[in-house]
């Protein structure tokens, strides 16, 4: 699949890959500065943002996303059969992140992965899916009532002030979601799981964790 990125900068090719519910976009400001160092790749996974929707959505597809695009970018390069590539990853993205390094090893120089353990994380809100559903975009006039709808259902204002970047007004003039809603709750329940590690990764890693996030514990270190 041909997945939309934004590049920035020159130098060493680094990608970024957003989390759930997120786009290239929520990466922008960081990219800029990486790209003082370095040509930076903000990718849209499949489903999300500007990248094309698909029914299939798991950490192998992902990842194979990536080695698409990273393929395309070495044709483009004078050197590219050679090029190895940083890869950054935040959250969902730092799942296909380490995905990709188990699957393509020989592809990376360097693998970051932000707020993300090695492990499953069981699905604990079902009911934010249906939270989705029951804002009904299309019957919707304007965003200020799209704000007030998920005022009304979502607590967390950075999650919310995430959803409502993700609305957009498409080619009819109705309000619709940027990701594939129907697609991603489909596949939740896989998504749960971690990625398919076949003999470990031996790529040079560092893992960020968020001091105000639960997402990676002090058990999860070893």
């Amino acid at each position: 699949m041909k997945l939309y990125y934004n590049k920035l900068g020159s130098g060493s090719p680094l990608f970024i890959l957003h989390g759930l519910f997120g786009m290239s976009d929520n990466w922008l400001t960081v990219g800029k500065t990486l790209a003082e160092s370095f040509e930076v790749y903000l990718v849209d996974l499949r489903n999300f943002g500007q990248s094309p929707h698909s029914e299939e959505w798991t950490y192998p597809s992902m990842a194979e996303d990536i080695n698409q695009l990273m393929t395309d970018v070495r044709g483009q390069m004078a050197d590219g059969e050679n090029q190895k590539f940083i890869l950054i990853g935040h959250s969902l993205g730092g799942k296909v992140a380490m995905q990709f390094a188990s699957m393509y090893p020989e592809k990376l120089e360097k693998l970051i992965v932000v707020d993300m353990a090695v492990k499953e994380y069981p699905m604990q809100d079902k009911v934010f899916f249906e939270k989705l559903h029951s804002v009904r975009l299309e019957e919707l006039k304007t965003r200020k009532e799209a704000d007030q709808k998920l005022s009304a259902i979502i607590r967390e204002e950075a999650v919310k002030q995430l959803l409502l970047k993700n609305i957009y007004w498409d080619e009819t003039k109705k309000l619709k979601w940027k990701f594939n809603l129907d697609a991603i709750e489909k596949n939740s329940s896989s998504l749960e799981k971690t990625f398919s590690i076949k003999e470990g990764i031996t790529v040079p890693a560092l893992f960020i964790r968020g001091s105000n996030s639960n997402h990676v514990l002090e058990s999860d270190i070893p």
